[in-house]
C-alpha cells in the first residue's frame, strides 16, 4: 500500500441541482465503481464516460459539467476559481499500491520506493491540511 486517494466530485455549477446530463463518468476501477454506485443506485450510466481523470476535468471546464477527481487534482482548480466542490456530494476512498518484487537487492528500487513512499506521506499530509475541499 502506497498510500489513499480520495476522490471529490468537480463541477462548474455548483447551484446546478445534480446529477444531471452534464455529470461525466471517470472510470477509476471496480472499487471506485463500486462505492459510486452504492451511493448513486439510481443512476444511470452517463453519457459520457472517460478513463482518464485529466481527461474529464477538461472536458468539464470546456463545456460545462461535473466529474470525480482526486484531491490533488482538485485542489489547484478549486483555489483558482475555475471549478467547484458539489456540496453535499461523497468523497470516495481508493487506496494506490505499488507492486515490486521482494527478493530484490536493487539499491535503485531501495531508493525509488523510499522516493515514492516519502512523496506519498506528503501528499497525505497536504490533503489533511486542505480545509478548502472540506465541507
Amino acid at each position: 500500500h502506497l498510500f489513499d486517494e480520495t476522490l471529490v466530485l468537480l463541477t462548474t455549477d455548483p447551484a446546478k441541482p445534480w446529477p444531471n446530463e452534464d455529470y461525466i463518468y471517470v472510470d477509476w476501477g471496480p472499487a471506485f465503481y463500486a462505492q459510486h454506485s452504492s451511493s448513486y443506485p439510481d443512476l444511470e450510466r452517463p453519457a459520457q464516460v472517460v478513463n482518464i481523470g485529466w481527461l474529464g476535468v477538461q472536458i468539464i471546464r470546456s463545456n460545462g459539467g461535473s466529474c470525480f477527481v482526486p484531491v490533488r487534482m482538485a485542489e489547484p482548480l478549486i483555489r483558482a476559481g475555475q471549478l467547484f466542490r458539489m456540496p453535499g456530494s461523497p468523497q470516495f476512498n481508493l487506496p494506490a499500491y505499488m507492486v515490486y518484487p521482494l527478493n530484490s537487492e536493487s539499491v535503485v528500487l531501495e531508493q525509488v520506493l523510499a522516493s515514492l513512499r516519502a512523496q506519498a506521506a506528503m501528499e497525505e499530509q497536504k490533503e489533511r491540511d486542505l480545509g478548502v475541499l472540506r465541507e
